[in-house]
């Protein structure tokens, strides 16, 4: 693989479709991101820091997003910018948007240390807070990303986390990503994943201060490698199909073409997107199409793209059914389809809907 390079490929569990009747088609979009210039150098982090301190987060849970926020502090390089913000009930900038010199940075670790416990948790309103400081400080050569330290035990401000989850993906669509690293045992793990997953981040899981290092290590070279921004998938399908996106992805429909933001990507890095197309009876004898098309900025801004396209011969239903299947591929499916199946369960638990949530895990196995 080339640098530069954005590649796109897709594979389907069988290559056909029929005139007998409508089939179900599950299809595999890989996109690989292009591979770093330079290895040993990144282009300039910049990130706000949003410290949960409510009365939720009193003891051990405090110590260790605070111990967390020291590390990030120390990873940082001259050219890169921090953003302090904290919240209980209130919000306050304790640090607005600065380069991480040596004087500033021992000035936020000092400020750091000295965060007391308050009172309620207005989760909303610091982490929308740290994005306008990131928003503030964008540049075409940036890495934008807020990084969220909270139990996530939300009780002031916007507290559903589905509404939180549409400002994460809105934000995200803006290139201001969301990371979010749940403190502690017992923290709301759905609002948190949830935020990060739509807010085109990762959630990370902090149960002791031995597992900061290697959290923000992960976090970190992702951050370091990223070669693809705003990357955005686009999808054509046959006449009349309809499909079902896994995975958690929002879509959109643009003329004829389903849109799917992705994010940012890190050098070399494949992402695997899946979808279940239900294509109807082919009213021609030649071959039906899924074209798809992808579209990313690179490491200077400049536009990167790719296309592929899925070619699906119309044939007789008794010649279709003889076709072996892709195996490999449906194995990879199986286990994401029984993730999302297993996930919505544990949703309807939550929910008391105890009978909706063994039927949904019932169903997925057979």
């Amino acid at each position: 693989m080339k640098e530069n390079e954005l590649v796109l490929g897709l594979q389907t569990d069988k290559a056909g479709v029929t005139k007998e009747g409508p089939v179900e088609r599950v299809v595999e979009i890989e996109i690989q991101a292009p591979v770093a210039k330079d290895a040993d150098q990144r282009q300039p982090l910049n990130l706000a820091l949003v410290l949960d301190r409510s009365g939720s987060m009193h003891g051990d849970r405090l110590e260790f997003a605070k111990l967390a926020a020291l590390h990030v502090a120390d990873l940082l390089e001259d050219d890169d910018h921090l953003a302090v913000i904290i919240y209980d009930d209130e919000v306050m900038a304790l640090s607005e948007s600065v380069p991480m010199t040596p004087a500033n940075r021992r000035r936020i670790k000092e400020q750091l240390r000295n965060v007391q416990c308050g009172g309620s948790t207005n989760l909303s309103g610091g982490w929308l807070a740290g994005c306008q400081m990131v928003a503030r400080q964008a540049q075409e050569n940036t890495i934008n990303r807020v990084l969220l330290l909270s139990d996530g035990q939300a009780n002031v401000g916007i507290t559903d986390p589905e509404e939180l989850a549409v400002h994460a993906r809105e934000l995200a669509s803006r290139g201001i990503a969301t990371s979010t690293f749940g403190v502690g045992l017992g923290f709301n793990e759905q609002l948190m994943e949830t935020m990060s997953n739509q807010g085109q981040g990762n959630f990370y899981f902090i149960e002791s201060p031995t597992e900061i290092p290697v959290i923000f290590a992960s976090e970190f070279k992702e951050l370091s490698a990223i070669t693809a921004k705003e990357v955005e998938l686009r999808l054509e399908l046959p006449a009349g199909a309809t499909c079902k996106v896994y995975g958690g992805y929002h879509t959109r429909k643009k003329g004829k073409m389903l849109v799917i933001p992705v994010g940012s990507m890190y050098s070399g890095k494949s992402q695997m997107i899946y979808l279940k197309a239900t294509i109807p009876a082919a009213a021609s004898d030649t071959t039906l199409a899924i074209k798809a098309s992808v579209y990313a900025r690179g490491e200077e801004g400049q536009l990167l793209e790719a296309a592929a396209e899925l070619a699906l011969p119309v044939l007789a239903k008794a010649d279709l059914d003889k076709i072996v299947p892709n195996l490999p591929m449906m194995q990879r499916f199986s286990v994401l389809e029984l993730a999302e199946a297993a996930k919505a369960a544990l949703e309807l638990e939550r929910q008391g809907r105890y009978k909706e949530a063994s039927s949904t895990l019932y169903q997925s196995v057979n």
